[in-house]
C-alpha cells in the first residue's frame, strides 16, 4: 500500500471513529427498533418476487412430471381406439370425414392414422 493511501486511510478511519463517538444512543432505542420489526409486514416488490419464485419452482415440480404421465395415458388410450387401416371401421371413419362431421378444414378424402402413430 502506498503511503499516500495509508495517510488518508488513517485520516478517514479517524474522522468516522470520532463521529461514532460522539452519537448517544437514547434509552428507548432498543424498543423502538423492536415496535419496528413487531408491526405488520409490508411486502415489497422483491419479496413479492422471490415468494412468486418459490411457488412456480414448487408448481412446476409436480406439474411437468404430471402433465407428461397425463398426456402419456391419454396418447395411449387415443392409440388403442384408434381404428386399424384395412378394417372396417376405418373405412368407416373415413366415410364419417368427408360427410360434415369435421371442419371443412380438416376433412380429408380417405382416413389414414396421424404420422406419430404410424410404424
Amino acid at each position: 500500500m502506498s503511503t499516500v493511501n495509508h495517510d488518508y486511510d488513517e485520516v478517514l478511519r479517524r474522522v468516522l471513529r470520532a463521529a461514532a463517538d460522539s452519537v448517544e444512543p437514547s434509552a428507548d432505542g432498543l424498543e423502538r427498533i423492536r415496535a419496528r420489526l413487531s408491526g405488520p409486514q409490508l411486502w415489497s416488490m422483491a419479496s413479492a418476487a422471490a415468494w412468486y419464485s418459490d411457488v412456480a419452482t414448487r408448481f412446476m415440480a409436480w406439474a411437468v412430471p404430471f402433465l407428461q404421465v397425463s398426456l402419456t395415458a391419454f396418447w395411449s388410450a387415443v392409440d388403442r381406439f384408434r381404428p386399424m387401416a384395412g378394417t372396417s371401421s376405418a373405412r368407416a371413419a373415413g366415410d364419417l370425414a368427408g360427410c360434415g362431421h369435421w371442419p371443412r378444414w380438416a376433412r380429408r378424402s380417405s382416413w389414414s392414422p396421424p404420422a406419430h402413430s404410424r410404424s
